[in-house]
C-alpha cells in the first residue's frame, strides 16, 4: 500500500509544485513559478504539499486572513496576507 505524507512547502519543492500546478489546470488558469514562489514565500506555514514516496503529488496553500470572505485577490495580491488573521482562505488541493 502507497503511503502519503503531508508536510509543509521547502523552497526546494517549487519545480516540482509548479509541475503539478500545470498537470491540473489549463494554462490560462494555473498560477506561474513567479506567484508559486511568492505565495511559499510570503505564506510557508499555510503552504503544504503531498508526498507519495518523496515524489509531491499533490499542494494546498493559502492566505490567511480577517476577512469573514475569501476572494480571488488573496491569491492574487500576497499583500492582503496577514499572518495573525483568523480565516485560512486554502486554494490548490490537487
Amino acid at each position: 500500500m502507497l503511503e502519503y505524507r503531508i508536510r509543509t512547502a521547502e523552497p526546494a519543492d517549487l519545480e516540482a509544485i509548479a509541475r503539478v500546478e500545470l498537470a491540473c489546470f489549463p494554462a490560462a488558469e494555473a498560477a506561474d513559478r513567479k506567484s508559486l514562489k511568492e505565495r511559499l514565500e510570503v505564506f510557508p506555514e499555510s503552504f503544504l504539499v503531498a508526498e507519495a514516496g518523496r515524489q509531491i503529488i499533490g499542494f494546498i496553500n493559502g492566505a490567511v486572513t480577517d476577512e469573514r470572505a475569501i476572494a480571488d485577490e488573496m491569491f492574487e495580491d500576497i499583500s492582503l496576507h496577514n499572518p495573525s488573521g483568523l480565516t485560512r482562505a486554502y486554494s490548490d488541493w490537487m
